[in-house]
């Protein structure tokens, strides 16, 4: 019997051990993925075969289902709850929704049974569920092609959409509208806030591509990482350097209305300093009186606005602010101007 338990310790910023706390089943409980919550305290998440025992307070509802724990700040329990369907299903990751709940997202070979409503295109898919802060379904979706996919990571981008990279055996069906060029491909889904599919896109290589990842550029477009066995070909301008190489590709998205995709050069003539700033924001246009600005917006990493200057663009007092990280939005006539703070 193999049993696995998830310990999670706490330390200063100087490296003193500030507390730790253990949770776990009977059986096997893997961690894959934590987030800090907006009331201080913490969300982890992972995959468990165990009944109820320890902290898990409901039998399984398959081989695996998904499993999070919900803590205060100090790491005393709150809530846990499982999500899953009668074969197997692993949680990856976990990102905060601007309505306080979650989306959850990971694989799944379950068929319609238990808490998932759709059954599997091929032999595992992607399975997302959103939830509210308690841990209420709210929707769950299946994604996927006729084999096998594996998610690595869901994010949000400035319109409240959501994008989510994975690895693809599958060829065109399904939800998958392109066929692979080599053997596993990164593929990307991306989803409205209700989760209905707005496009998809395969990084065709002709290699074995593994662990896609993404991340919003400051321009608003898109850079996927991962490790690639691909020459020269498809997608690949450079040649390999050994067996396996990590590889990172840049695509933006034609479909963004309200990004800097869509607003010519505004990246290049307009900028922000201090970045990181403390207690003002100072905002650099063109002297040329080519820009109309009408509004500035601060939004926190849940997309809430939080601050709003409609009169004094250039300098704007944020002492007020805690520290983290913020998305600046200016709105002109030339399009909206989007950075991290």
């Amino acid at each position: 019997m193999e049993t696995n338990h998830n310990t999670i310790g706490v330390y200063q910023e100087v490296g003193n051990k500030q507390w730790d706390k253990r949770y776990g089943g009977l059986q096997t409980d893997n961690l894959t993925t934590v987030n800090q919550t907006t009331d201080g305290g913490y969300l982890f998440g992972g995959s468990t075969d165990s009944d109820i025992r320890g902290e898990k307070t409901q039998v399984s509802q398959g081989l695996y289902d998904y499993w999070i724990v919900k803590t205060d700040a100090l790491g005393n329990k709150q809530r846990d709850k499982r999500y899953g369907g009668t074969q197997s299903d692993e949680l990856h990751s976990i990102l905060l929704t601007p309505d306080g709940g979650y989306l959850l997202g990971g694989e799944s070979n379950s068929s319609m049974s238990g808490d998932k409503t759709q059954n599997t295109w091929g032999s595992s898919d992607m399975w997302i569920i959103n939830i509210d802060s308690l841990g209420t379904v709210q929707w769950d979706k299946d994604y996927g092609g006729s084999s096998g996919e594996e998610l690595h990571r869901i994010i949000r981008d400035a319109n409240g959409n959501y994008l989510i990279s994975r690895d693809s055996y599958s060829n065109t069906s399904g939800d998958k509208t392109e066929n692979n060029l080599g053997v596993e491909q990164s593929w990307l889904l991306k989803l409205d806030s209700s989760g209905n599919k707005i496009w998809n896109k395969t990084i065709q290589t002709s290699g074995h591509d593994e662990t896609s990842m993404i991340v919003i550029a400051n321009d608003g477009c898109y850079t996927i990482a991962n490790w690639t066995d691909g020459g020269i070909g498809a997608n690949i301008t450079k040649p390999t350097r050994g067996d396996v190489d990590y590889w990172m590709l840049k695509l933006c998205d034609s479909t963004q209305t309200t990004s800097i995709a869509s607003a010519g050069n505004l990246q290049n003539q307009i900028t922000a300093f201090q970045n990181p700033a403390t207690d003002l924001l100072n905002i650099k246009v063109p002297a040329e009186n080519i820009f109309q600005l009408n509004k500035l917006i601060i939004k926190n990493m849940l997309g809430q606005t939080i601050y709003v200057d409609e009169n004094n663009f250039q300098q704007t007092n944020i002492s007020q602010l805690a520290k983290g990280i913020y998305t600046v939005e200016l709105i002109t006539n030339k399009g909206n101007w989007i950075r991290n703070l």
